[in-house]
């Protein structure tokens, strides 16, 4: 009985704030038509041409300096500037996943003969999987 009071109550004093609670009223839109006159003509997407990476001017001379060129250009596919770069290492100073980098480069570009030189600082894993993938790309035993 209280819960149907406390309606009826809460009714009643909602019932006189009608005119405080109305939303304003809506304004006319315009046609729609009259808006597309007025909205200007799409453009055309421009496609661009797929610019090449810039080429420093100067080659990395420190060994940090071309370890990161060689990491940066293999992970962008620059395979040519990839190897010139293992080349200029002392590959036998180099981490084993920087070996392993160029020599996968070297399979990219199917050149077995470098790969198979430089394969022969690897071991156990690294070599097992370097043989794998240049196998797959069809260069042959490392």
């Amino acid at each position: 009985m209280r819960l149907w009071m406390a309606a009826m109550l809460t009714l009643s004093l909602l019932g006189g704030c009608e005119e405080k609670f109305k939303p304003p009223p809506k304004e006319d839109k315009p046609a729609k038509k009259a808006r597309t006159e007025s909205a200007p003509p799409k453009e055309e997407p421009k496609t661009q041409a797929k610019e090449e990476p810039p080429t420093p001017a100067e080659d990395p001379t420190t060994p940090e300096e071309i370890a990161k060129a060689r990491n940066i250009a293999i992970l962008d596919n620059r395979i040519d500037d990839a190897l010139r770069l293992c080349g200029k290492e002392d590959l036998t100073k180099v981490d084993d996943q920087g070996v392993l980098g160029c020599v996968l480069t070297a399979c990219r570009k199917k050149d077995s003969e470098t790969a198979s030189k430089w394969a022969g600082n690897l071991e156990g894993p690294l070599l097992k999987e370097a043989r794998k993938v240049c196998a797959s790309n069809g260069v042959g035993p490392l």
